[in-house]
């Protein structure tokens, strides 16, 4: 992350301080990643960044994703998901469009 991390052992807190205020951290990638639907988590990450969208700490997930065209062929494409650092909710899911709209085509 770009912005400053407080950590309060008193009461067991972690929080970003941002231009608009702290915003509490209460999960973190480890808990996060595994709870990701395989269509909406990268098969490789790359990064993960901790930054602030809409006044909300969010994760940024970036990787590839490799699915399989008719189960068969290989197809890799850039995947990035921005994922609530409040409560792990799916914020939104950037992918190719063919991996969006032809998806029954592609298997994970």
């Amino acid at each position: 992350t770009n912005y400053p991390v407080i950590i309060d052992p008193q009461a067991k807190t972690v929080a970003i301080r941002t231009e608009t205020g702290v915003a509490i951290i209460n999960m973190f990638p480890s808990q996060i990643l595994p709870q990701l639907s395989p269509a909406d988590k990268p098969t490789v990450t790359q990064s993960v960044h901790l930054t602030n969208e809409n006044n909300q700490p969010t994760y940024i997930v970036s990787g590839k994703q490799t699915r399989r065209f008719i189960g068969i062929f290989p197809v890799e494409a850039t995947i990035r998901t921005s994922v609530s650092a409040k409560d792990g909710s799916v914020l939104s899911v950037e992918k190719p469009w063919y991996f969006r709209n032809l998806a029954f085509l592609y298997s994970v």
